[in-house]
């Protein structure tokens, strides 16, 4: 008898069969429709009840002279819901407090059950930053959706992430053909997020970050590196300032992101040869005090990354002081680190150069095909304990897409509750975020947690939780015959076909879901590909030429049939969340990954008939891949680029 074992939801497998440890009601246990409708009658400005519609149609509730009564107002101290005698109000102190309470009250009053909650934020402001520059631009409609869900999680910051995806006048090739908003775009998200009471934030590159824009023979002499501008040359402050106008002239906000992260090549490209050498601190003076300059001239509050200033205060010599306008606002970002006292050291280094600092923290799903929710909780929970133990007031979650946001903008809902429930308590326990997660989405808590499992194969590495793996993506993209990481697969121990059976059956509860529907295709290929290659391998070696034969006739056209089915549902889940621009680049994996299938099967036809009389791909002595993993530490296995994962050889596709 087989028994195995998936960890948090205990499913335990029994020979070919399974069943779940903890037995739930059987079509409840990741999903819980709110199928009651209600109707309310409120009593409230006339200014909120277009919004309060749009939040009804996703709460199932609509609004009647017949409805149960709602008196809602607007106070000033935090959010009181109540629901007694029939009767509910809501009183908020900001407008997104309104609906975090509607959350509250609805499904108090379908249980008929006497409530009374007050609540008030540990933050000034709490939300998320989104990637949309990583191919994947968030359409209108859907960030309309998202400010819904942040809306009832009480999360009032929505940071759109645009290094060159927004057109701006006079730029031609500035974002051209990468999905760019248009004007009219942003100003439609910019009023749909104040109806809310959600504060749209633009997050523009004014140093680094920039490889899109600069590649266009139109601003690359700006260009000091590949992804870096020129700093000191009066021509980028030019292309800055139509940038920063832009932005100013688009949304009501006066807040601004002007990035400045990661430019660790300053100064040591076009620059070094045209001026000599300056240290990162004296072009970083000259830099900030051209931009600060701008941004007052339109009135704008400024936030930067904060890892320029202070990593070099850690790293390079005190020869030249940083010379940092206090009202600067720093946004200390670490997604790493799981200890609260490492965090304070580095919220005090940031308040030495700053008056406001900002925490950002980050949802593990970027270089993946899955969320990681497990490293996400562990990461987040340690910072935001610290946030509220250093008084940091402003804080967001960030949402990457690296390597071409294979991972879709609404698996992050999860982490989004997860900052929105540390907004408001003072601990959040798994059975709060069970409540609150279906009351804001109508999502099972338990289902979205467990899509760590596509990555995390066990908890022995209570360190880190496995934070740096992405082996689902890993195996999907690998080579069926050079198998760049068989022999990290073998070295586990595991059997995954197990493993991602057990993810199978479980998302497959959600198989009628455009999410869940992913997911389930995803853990079909990967329990049927994981070990394929090695199999083959091995048949190969033994000279086993009857498993050969079955490979090409039995696998290879169940793995191809797999990999189409995700490869269609894919597509649809991009193009109901994103523009088009941008899904030609993981279009072409999918077609390599089915050409890979063809050619595996090509070669061994070739060898079976004696065609050619060895394949060197399957002689040659595969190495362990040590990117992350060590020998002591073989559960992370992790590769972030693409062409690394698929060939040891040139890859610049």
């Amino acid at each position: 008898m087989i028994v195995y074992v998936l960890y948090h939801s205990q499913y335990i497998f029994c020979g070919s069969g399974y069943f779940f440890g903890q037995v739930r009601k059987a079509n409840q246990i990741f999903r819980r429709r709110m199928s009651m409708s209600i109707s309310l009658h409120l009593v409230c400005d006339a200014n909120v009840l277009n919004p309060i519609g749009e939040i009804g149609k996703q709460l199932n509730f609509s609004l009647s002279e017949e409805g149960v009564p709602v008196t809602i107002e607007q106070g000033d101290n935090g959010l009181t819901v109540a629901f007694e005698n029939g009767k509910g109000s809501i009183i908020y102190t900001k407008k997104v407090e309104l609906f975090r309470g509607l959350s509250l009250l609805i499904p108090a009053i379908r249980r008929g059950e006497v409530y009374h909650v007050s609540q008030s934020s540990f933050f000034d402001n709490n939300g998320a930053m989104f990637d949309c520059s990583r191919n994947a631009v968030i359409t209108v409609q859907a960030a309309k959706k998202m400010i819904r869900y942040m809306a009832l999680m009480g999360l009032d910051t929505f940071m759109l992430y645009t290094e060159d995806t927004y057109e701006v006048e006079g730029l031609d090739y500035f974002g051209y053909m990468r999905g760019a908003y248009t004007k009219d775009e942003l100003m439609e998200i910019d009023r749909y997020g104040a109806a809310f009471g959600v504060e749209v934030i633009p997050c523009i590159q004014t140093l680094a970050h920039l490889t899109q824009a600069l590649k266009w023979k139109e601003i690359h002499h700006l260009g000091d590196t590949k992804d870096g501008l020129m700093v000191g040359e009066e021509e980028t402050y030019q292309f800055i300032e139509k940038l920063i106008a832009h932005c100013a002239n688009t949304f009501a906000t006066k807040r601004i992101h002007l990035g400045m992260d990661e430019a660790l090549q300053l100064g040591l490209g076009q620059y070094l040869k045209k001026y000599g050498y300056k240290s990162h601190r004296e072009l970083m003076n000259i830099h900030l005090e051209r931009v600060m300059a701008i941004v007052k001239k339109y009135g704008l509050r400024p936030m930067i990354w904060s890892d320029m200033l202070t990593y070099n205060e850690r790293t390079e010599e005190h020869k030249v002081a940083y010379e940092v306008d206090r009202s600067l606002d720093f946004v200390y970002w670490e997604y790493f680190t799981i200890d609260v006292d490492a965090h304070l050291a580095s919220i005090a280094e940031n308040q030495r150069l700053s008056d406001n600092v900002m925490y950002a923290g980050a949802i593990w799903g970027w270089s993946n095909v899955a969320v990681n929710y497990i490293k996400t909780f562990d990461s987040s929970e340690t910072a935001l304990i610290a946030c509220k133990k250093a008084g940091v007031k402003q804080v967001f979650v960030t949402v990457w897409g690296n390597t071409g946001t294979e991972v879709n903008l609404f698996y992050n809902l999860l982490g989004l509750q997860y900052y929105a429930e540390h907004g408001y308590n003072a601990e959040v326990t798994t059975d709060l975020m069970r409540q609150r997660f279906l009351e804001c989405t109508d999502y099972d808590y338990d289902a979205f947690y467990e899509i760590s499992r596509f990555n995390v194969l066990d908890d022995s590495n209570r360190a880190t939780r496995d934070g740096f793996s992405n082996v689902a993506r890993c195996i999907l993209y690998q080579d069926l015959l050079k198998g760049l990481f068989d022999v990290n697969l073998k070295e586990l121990g595991m059997d995954l076909t197990q493993h991602y059976t057990a993810l199978e059956q479980m998302m497959s509860v959600y198989r009628n879901d455009e999410l869940f529907d992913y997911l389930t295709k995803l853990a079909t290929v990967l329990k049927q590909k994981w070990d394929l290659g090695i199999r083959i391998t091995n048949a190969y070696r033994n000279k086993d030429f009857d498993t050969l034969k079955g490979v090409i006739a039995h696998d290879f056209p169940t793995l191809a049939e797999a990999v189409k089915a995700l490869h269609v549902v894919h597509r649809n889940q991009w193009l109901a969340t994103y523009k088009p621009f941008g899904w030609e680049v993981l279009d072409a994996r999918y077609a390599a990954l089915l050409s890979a299938i063809d050619y595996a099967a090509f070669r061994l036809n070739a060898y079976l008939s004696g065609e050619v009389e060895t394949l060197p791909e399957l002689d040659y002595e595969k190495l362990f891949f040590n990117d992350w993993a060590t020998k002591e530490n073989r559960s992370v296995i992790m590769c972030h680029h693409y062409g690394r994962v698929v060939s040891a050889g040139i890859f610049d596709l």
